[in-house]
């Protein structure tokens, strides 16, 4: 049986619509359907007052939203908020459809941190159990992509 070049696939991540494609388009993006989660991690004492929470004028933070908006994700959520007490550790997470965490990482690493030797990106590919530790600043060999079909 042939199927119709006329049939479609919605795609949707989480509870947004993302795209359509004809199902004879579908081959061209297998490689790149694939989810993966990240949580980032970094220092409190990036930031000169004396909160747990970054404030909203944080640099780093901007610019890993801004960065994340035009590969058209959406932005970290705050994950230090969560549950009743503050948390020591200052984490961002969140979970993207086909995120290149090589260049996602490598991003990371151009920014402006005051002791990038605290910051850390907890990535789990997709389908993964664990989580790998990426651990700056980068070795060029350091990071490898688990996106894989």
């Amino acid at each position: 049986m042939r199927l119709s070049e006329n049939v479609y696939i919605l795609w949707f991540s989480g509870q947004k619509f993302d795209s359509i494609f004809r199902l004879s388009e579908i081959s061209r993006f297998s490689d790149r359907l694939y989810n993966n989660t990240i949580v980032i991690s970094f220092s409190s004492d990036e930031w000169d007052e004396e909160k747990i929470r970054p404030p909203k004028t944080f640099k780093p933070l901007k610019q890993i939203n801004k960065w994340l908006q035009q590969h058209h994700f959406g932005p970290l959520s705050n994950l230090s908020e969560a549950g009743d007490l503050g948390s020591n550790a200052v984490l961002f997470g969140g979970c993207f459809d086909s995120l290149d965490v090589d260049e996602f990482c490598r991003f990371i690493q151009t920014l402006k941190w005051r002791s990038i030797e605290d910051v850390q990106l907890l990535f789990w590919g997709d389908n993964d159990c664990k989580f790998t530790v990426i651990e700056f600043p980068l070795e060029a060999h350091e990071v490898h992509s688990t996106n894989v079909a």
